[in-house]
């Protein structure tokens, strides 16, 4: 019986995978790029601005870390 319960537990979850798939892609046709452009936008800039890049990207100091490692 516990097998019997764990295929239809797995069965309606793949059922379910499909109905949100299509979902998912009903809400994309409906969508509009350029407002999703425009959001995605926003988020980006914000989050440069919260977490601007780095002036380095730190290679420099990790091969000095890494001569040093070689040396001893």
């Amino acid at each position: 019986m516990e097998r019997a319960i764990i295929e239809a537990w797995a069965n309606r979850w793949k059922d379910t995978g499909k109905v949100l798939a299509e979902l998912r892609i009903e809400e994309f046709r409906r969508s509009d790029a350029s407002k999703m452009f425009l959001s995605l936008t926003d988020a980006s800039e914000a989050a440069l601005a919260a977490y601007p890049p780095k002036p380095t990207s730190g290679l420099v100091e990790m091969q000095k870390i890494f001569r040093k490692l070689l040396e001893k």
